[in-house]
């Protein structure tokens, strides 16, 4: 069997998000890798999932009644049947 490196800890705050690119590189990579498609179809369902992720949380007020002032409760009524 070969022997595996030990990866180094990380030692300063400016290395962090080389780190988490690197992830999120591989994670793409592996999907890629997984599913055979292309990675403008996983950029384009990680896209989707997000936008409606985004929807649910700001409609999210609305769908459980929580109290909303006037200002914000307009920012949710977008068509003129909704008021």
């Amino acid at each position: 069997m070969g022997t595996r490196q030990k990866s180094k800890p990380i030692k300063h705050r400016d290395q962090l998000p080389r780190v988490r690119q690197s992830a999120n590189q591989a994670l793409l990579v592996a999907i890629e890798d997984r599913l055979e498609v292309s990675r403008g179809d996983v950029l384009g369902l990680l896209l989707l999932v997000t936008a409606s992720l985004c929807r649910f949380l700001f409609f999210y007020p609305i769908y459980t009644s929580l109290p909303l002032s006037p200002h914000a409760f307009g920012l949710r009524m977008w068509l003129p049947g909704w008021r």
